[in-house]
C-alpha cells in the first residue's frame, strides 16, 4: 500500500500504485488494499483528509508531509481492517474462526488430546 496513493483514491483517480493494483486485478489475486479502506474509514469519520491522516499516522505535526508510519491507532486499525481477509487466505482456519462446525485443525487437536491423554498431567498450586 502506498499512502501517497490515497489522495488519488479519495478523487476517484488514477493512483500512484496503478498499474500494480491493475496487475493484480486483472491476474485475479485476492489481495487486500488498505488505500480503500482508509477511503471508507475517512468518509465514514467525516473528517478532511489532513485530520484524518493527523489520526492514524506518526510525526503528523511535526512533519506535515511526511506520511508512512502508523501511531497506535493507524496499527489497530490495519490490524482490525487485514484480520478477516487473512482470515479468509488460512486453511485450515484458526480453530476460533471455523465456519461451520469444527475445523480440521480443531479435529486433529482433539484426537491428540484423546490419543495423549492418559499422558497429561495438570498441576495446580491451590489446594482443593
Amino acid at each position: 500500500m502506498l499512502v501517497g496513493a490515497l489522495p488519488e483514491v479519495l478523487r476517484g483517480e488514477p493512483r500512484l500504485d496503478q498499474e500494480i493494483v491493475d496487475f493484480l486485478s486483472k491476474a485475479k489475486y485476492d489481495y487486500f488494499d488498505m488505500n480503500t479502506v482508509q477511503a471508507s474509514a475517512m468518509r465514514f469519520r467525516g473528517e478532511a483528509y489532513d485530520d484524518y491522516i493527523k489520526h492514524y499516522f506518526v510525526g503528523m505535526a511535526q512533519f506535515p508531509t511526511l506520511v508512512g508510519h502508523y501511531n497506535p491507532a493507524g496499527n489497530h486499525l490495519f490490524a482490525y481492517s487485514i484480520k478477516d481477509k487473512v482470515i479468509e487466505w488460512l486453511d485450515p482456519k484458526p480453530v476460533t474462526y471455523a465456519v461451520r462446525g469444527k475445523s480440521v485443525a480443531y479435529e486433529h487437536q482433539q484426537a491428540d488430546t484423546e490419543d495423549f491423554s492418559s499422558s497429561i498431567h495438570v498441576y495446580s498450586t491451590s489446594s482443593q
